[in-house]
């Protein structure tokens, strides 16, 4: 009886081992390089420094995939490459990639710039099959600038202004 149990068990986890994906994932490969798209600072044609400058992936719902990459030359960078968690290998995936320069973090920084990427990615299969992630679908002018007010900052912006003169 007791043999029985054990075998129960063990069939159990083996089924839940099955439902549920115990390595690999979509990958994707965390460079700019291969798509040759520069990231600039300030416009397009001033490249973006080595010193001082990163970039990061996160979700789509913003939680961080691993951390900051700094920049190999300028206006380069390569981290290897990642996977996007919760997605299949060779899935469609969509994921945020933010940049900065001149600080320590991108919420502390003056100069940034963030884009959503939606691709097709790669596959990162576990050993001992080597992975094979997908090119970087790096947008094109990626430009690390201080941002500009959104239209419903500048819309609050005028309301009060507005405010502020009818009370007179």
């Amino acid at each position: 009886m007791h043999m029985k149990k054990v075998l129960s068990i063990m069939a159990a986890l083996g089924m839940a081992g099955a439902a549920v994906q115990c390595f690999g994932g979509a990958a994707v490969f965390a460079n700019n390089y291969d798509a040759n798209k520069p990231v600039y600072v300030d416009a397009v044609g001033t490249l973006a420094p080595m010193a001082n400058s990163w970039v990061q992936f996160y979700t789509a719902g913003n939680a961080p995939i691993g951390a900051a990459i700094g920049f190999s030359e300028d206006g380069f960078f390569d981290g290897g490459f990642f996977e996007v968690p919760g997605a299949a290998d060779n899935a469609d995936v969509s994921f945020i990639l933010k940049g900065w320069t001149g600080a320590a973090t991108f919420d502390t920084a003056a100069k940034k710039a963030e884009a959503l990427i939606s691709q097709k990615a790669g596959a990162n299969p576990g050993a001992p099959t080597p992975p094979n992630p997908a090119a970087l679908a790096m947008p094109d002018n990626f430009v690390l600038a201080i941002p500009e007010p959104s239209t419903v900052a500048l819309a609050l912006l005028g309301g009060a202004a507005l405010l502020l003169r009818r009370r007179k």
